[in-house]
């Protein structure tokens, strides 16, 4: 028989550490979860290792947090035999009967030990389950917008849920699938047609008419009604899914109001201001929305937009590439917004307008009825552009210019001032008009042409005439914005 040896155990955070007279350092631990670890090389004597082993297998210790009896260092070794509901907020707390020191304590789930004498608590029923269902209704009941919903109690362990463990609220099975992972948590009411299925979890949320959370889908603080459906690995928190909306993919939703649209993807929608309210909308791809922004109407938002800073997007209009609209933008009418676009500060599109092709928008520009503006074109300031014009091409507008009717505008151009360009004037290579100058007609010009002052040009033969001061070596290019 080995000569005796004293053994101590000591609370080390991540569990208990161990040390046997004679040692110098601690020479074994048993983790939270009861798995035990010995120094290579170090044999405790018999009796000793007896004592780590049942320590692991039985014994707890205890830490104090200054506030109460304190916490098991290790975690709890049983499964969950009492629960408690609180009456004001649903929620459920399963505990487990520990043993300490000879002595039976009541432990939460976190090991949490309470003062209470264990059978101040309710027992956590054993039921058979010959059918190997996967939750049962229980006679805990609630009445809820007339009708009577049951509790439901899992039967056995499935995804993280264990046998035992209270849900929320159901008003039959045909809410919630007796198949897979899905669940619906404490404090979560789901009725009507509504259905939960497939491994789709549901926590604090409110579901009914026939809304459904199927495939691998979080919802979070959500009400969902109407015919609405969240899918995939979506997540919606803090929101209103109602009507025909389907938010699906991988996206994100949090503090929106979706009404009758799809959302899908990987889209990121974050803002507790964002406000999504029309009929038709369809939000995918990677799009993010941010910052008090509001879609309305039949609007589509593809590709990897982002729109942000009190910006609206209304009626059929069209958002798709890699897009950035900030800061006060609207667009609406059946306007189209694709490719590589700003749009920036209190701008306004509308009507049946195209902006494309890494063309930029900023300040208090407006855009209406058939406008395209296209070709990293830069327009800024008060700028108005309406009818049927083309702007493209690296052509820059600016100050309070007006460009009307069938104009069309291309390669560096630049209209800037009080200029007005309107009729079926083509504008290109370079030709500059700036201060009140004016060009309407059905004409042509071209070059390094400068239309300035109070000048108006009506016709093709006015046009020809005009100054090109590149023709003298000695005189500047008036041709920067």
């Amino acid at each position: 028989m080995g000569k005796l040896k004293e053994i101590r155990f000591v609370y080390a955070g991540s569990g208990i550490s161990i040390s046997e007279e004679g040692d110098n350092d601690f020479t074994a631990h048993i983790s939270k979860t009861r798995k035990i670890s010995i120094k290579q090389g170090k044999q405790f004597t018999p009796d000793n290792l007896r004592k780590i082993y049942q320590m692991a297998d039985s014994g707890n210790m205890v830490f104090s947090n200054g506030n109460s009896l304190g916490y098991l260092v290790l975690n709890p070794l049983r499964r969950p035999t009492k629960e408690y509901i609180n009456n004001l907020t649903d929620e459920v707390i399963q505990l487990s009967v520990e043993m300490v020191d000879g002595k039976e304590y009541i432990c939460t789930r976190e090991g949490q030990v309470l003062s209470d004498n264990p059978n101040k608590y309710r027992d956590i029923p054993y039921i058979s389950n010959p059918e190997d269902k996967k939750y049962m209704l229980t006679n805990y009941t609630k009445e809820y917008d007339g009708q009577t919903l049951y509790r439901i109690r899992a039967l056995k362990d499935f995804g993280n849920v264990k046998a035992g463990e209270l849900g929320g609220y159901v008003a039959g099975e045909h809410n919630l699938s007796q198949y897979g992972n899905s669940w619906i948590q404490t404090d979560s009411k789901v009725f009507n047609l509504a259905y939960v299925g497939d491994n789709a979890i549901v926590r604090k949320s409110i579901m009914y008419g026939n809304a459904k959370a199927i495939e691998n889908c979080r919802v979070i603080h959500t009400t969902m009604y109407g015919d609405s459906i969240i899918k995939g690995f979506a997540i919606s928190n803090n929101s209103y899914i109602y009507h025909k909306s389907v938010i699906c993919g991988e996206s994100r939703v949090s503090g929106h109001l979706a009404f009758e649209g799809i959302i899908k993807d990987k889209v990121f929608i974050k803002d507790p201001g964002a406000r999504i309210t029309g009929i038709g909308i369809e939000i995918s791809d990677e799009v993010q929305i941010s910052e008090n922004v509001k879609i309305d109407g039949h609007a589509k938002i593809r590709g990897r937009s982002r729109i942000m800073g009190n910006s609206e997007i209304t009626d059929y209009a069209e958002i798709s590439g890699e897009a950035i609209i900030k800061d006060n933008v609207c667009v609406g009418g059946k306007s189209r917004i694709w490719d590589s676009v700003i749009l920036s500060g209190y701008v306004k599109v509308n009507g049946r307008a195209l902006i494309r092709e890494h063309a930029e928008l900023y300040d208090h520009v407006i855009i209406a009825d058939s406008v395209e503006v296209a070709g990293n074109a830069k327009v800024k300031d008060n700028v108005v552009l309406s009818g049927c014009c083309l702007v493209s091409d690296n052509t820059k507008i600016s100050g309070n210019a007006r460009v009307t009717d069938y104009a069309r505008i291309y390669s560096h151009v630049q209209i800037r001032g009080n200029a007005y360009v309107g009729g079926m004037a083509t504008l290109t290579g370079g030709v500059c008009i700036c201060e009140n100058g004016q060009v309407d007609g059905n004409l042509v010009l071209s070059g390094d042409s400068i239309v300035k002052g109070n000048t108006r040009i009506c016709t093709q033969d006015e046009a020809d005439k005009i100054f090109k001061p590149s023709v003298f070596k000695n005189m500047s290019n008036e041709n920067s914005l």
